[in-house]
């Protein structure tokens, strides 16, 4: 089963692109901040970064309800694409989002 559910503040604002065929994509990435202690008993942050896209309906739904700094709850499945730029191998990590909803 390939699952994730990540809760985060977005960032910038969302970004739609038309694709061929009539295909809708929406990309934002959103932040999370996880506080901890380390061994010498400081507070520390932790700051993880995730990329979310959504397609079509999913796309128009970000597009129309999410917004910069908006805190959201992401559910959707992990997802990892390899692609050349360049002659140079790339690799896009992601979650393809299959709900999102502001918090």
């Amino acid at each position: 089963m390939n699952k994730a559910i990540v809760t985060g503040r977005v960032k910038e604002e969302p970004i739609l692109k038309k694709l061929q065929g009539g295909h809708r994509v929406a990309r934002l990435d959103i932040e999370n901040v996880e506080l901890f202690t380390d061994s010498m008993e400081q507070e520390k942050e932790k700051l993880t970064r995730f990329r979310v896209e959504g397609w079509n309906g999913m796309a128009d739904l970000i597009m129309t309800e999410i917004k910069k700094e908006d805190t959201v709850l992401v559910e959707g499945s992990f997802n990892i694409e390899k692609f050349t730029i360049q002659g140079q191998p790339k690799i896009k990590y992601y979650i393809k989002a299959d709900k999102i909803e502001r918090k």
